[in-house]
């Protein structure tokens, strides 16, 4: 009877969601059973209030936490938005990059994201062409995202970033 209990508990569990904390808006799943608990994090989001070209974001944010940010879905998009929002209203650069061939995040490593997250996008106007001409980085603009020349910036002289950890 005892190990019927253990299953049944193991199984049903008790689900606790926390929806945010103050500056990060951290989403926080916690599965608790009587004997052990697992708890999964998305991503926190730090807004860098500095201006930097997109690489020097990207060296900023692996140097401090783990990268650019990226984003899964458009739950992530708001909680972007509402991180960059509280501190500015400009431009911030984001992990997305065109490579000449293909749209790729920074984050190398290559089993972080869910196959339907790799894919998931949130374009001005059906987002930019992939001619392979020129390197293309994106940034966001109030969580829409926009693509312009990794070197030369054409929209802005001083973007800032979001990393995240």
């Amino acid at each position: 009877m005892l190990f019927i209990l253990f299953i049944f508990d193991l199984i049903i569990g008790d689900l606790f969601y926390i929806i945010e904390r103050d500056f990060f808006y951290l989403t926080t799943f916690v599965f608790s059973t009587g004997f052990f608990t697992v708890t999964l994090c998305a991503p926190q989001y730090i807004f860098v209030n500095e201006s930097k070209t997109w690489a020097e974001a990207q060296r900023y944010c692996r140097d401090k936490y783990t990268d650019l940010a990226t984003i899964e879905n458009e739950h992530q998009t708001l909680q972007l938005m509402d991180t960059v929002n509280d501190y500015s209203t400009d431009l911030a650069w984001i992990g997305l990059y065109d490579d000449l061939n293909i749209w790729k995040w920074t984050l190398e490593d290559s089993d972080f994201f869910k196959v339907e997250e790799k894919n998931f996008r949130n374009w001005y106007n059906q987002g930019p062409g992939n001619s392979g001409a020129q390197s293309l980085c994106v940034y966001i603009n109030s969580g829409i995202w926009y693509a312009a020349s990794c070197s030369t910036f054409e929209v802005a002289d001083n973007i800032t970033a979001v990393c995240f950890k």
